[in-house]
């Protein structure tokens, strides 16, 4: 399996840059998003969290009524690694 949102390399950058001002400022997660635009017209939204020997990134579309998820895990090496992709249904309550 692939991830849905494919990360260009400024925005890894980007990633890891907030890491590492999320450890030195001893904040346990940050987000961000980037709105819609021309080429990704539903917008993409980024969550890290630390966990006790990793950190966690969530990249998150919702598209047509669904959310894609990519998960990511980032460890002692700082390099993103793509664990899994999962999608459901958004809840219109």
């Amino acid at each position: 399996m692939k991830p849905y949102y494919e990360i260009e390399k400024e925005t890894e950058n980007i990633i890891i840059q907030l890491l590492q001002t999320c450890k030195n400022c001893k904040l346990g997660n940050v987000s961000f998003e980037y709105y819609p635009t021309l080429k990704e017209p539903h917008g993409v939204r980024f969550h890290l969290s630390e966990f006790r020997e990793y950190w966690e990134l969530i990249v998150q579309q919702d598209k047509k009524q669904r959310s894609f998820r990519d998960m990511y895990k980032i460890d002692g090496d700082i390099v993103l690694k793509y664990q899994y992709s999962e999608s459901g249904d958004l809840w219109n309550g």
